[in-house]
């Protein structure tokens, strides 16, 4: 699944690519009167799997905050997240992967398995060298949603994400490359920037690439 355009929305259902969102489909528990149910996440899993694959867009709650999703291998969709956001083309996208085992499919990774376990799943992003079964069409050069939903399919409403307690939940996710063996990049210091590089650092003994 493909990324881009983090914020804070609102919601809605819509079936396919071409219907405008309306209104949202809450998750359950993300709304205090709201009980959690195993038949409600079914039902918004089902929703977004199928908005996804009708190449749609869908505006999902992350570990930070909300972001615009589609998926990651299906290049129509992709463009159409650089033209909802206006995006710089140049500017990359994040995928989402279902568990750490998939980032090996797409990425040539030089870290331990186990670091990639300490960070995620979590308020991390990290940067890897692509593989070729990525998508050549992504990154090829390697109330804020509220009036982007009549052009989503779906807009998944989970409540407040991140510790809404805390300004740096907003900062979004630390983005950190790892793409150089023994080494890292922070390239966004994002909202786990200390407890990212305690980890990098002490437990695996990286050190800063300008180093």
């Amino acid at each position: 699944m493909g990324r881009g355009g983090e914020g804070a929305p609102g919601p809605g259902p819509g079936p396919g690519p071409g219907r405008a969102c309306s209104s949202p489909l809450v998750l359950p528990g993300a709304a205090a009167a709201a009980p959690t149910s195993p038949r409600g996440w079914a039902e918004a899993l089902a929703a977004a799997a199928g908005a996804l694959q009708a190449g749609g867009l869908v505006a999902v709650p992350t570990d930070t905050v909300y972001g615009v999703a589609c998926l990651a291998q299906d290049p129509r969709a992709v463009r159409s997240i650089y033209g909802l956001k206006g995006r710089n083309g140049r500017k990359p996208l994040a995928i989402c992967l279902g568990d750490v085992e998939h980032i090996y499919r797409y990425c040539h990774v030089n870290v331990p398995d186990e670091l990639l376990r300490d960070l995620l799943p979590g308020p991390v992003t990290l940067v890897l060298k692509r593989s070729e079964e990525l998508n050549k069409d992504l990154n090829p050069f390697t109330s804020e949603f509220q009036d982007l939903w009549p052009q989503l399919s779906l807009v998944i409403d989970g409540g407040p994400v991140g510790d809404v307690q805390s300004p740096e939940c907003r900062l979004g996710s630390t983005v950190v490359d790892l793409s150089v063996s023994g080494k890292y990049t922070i390239i966004r210091p994002g909202c786990a920037l200390q407890s990212t590089v305690e980890i990098l650092r002490q437990k695996y003994g990286l050190v800063p690439e300008s180093s």
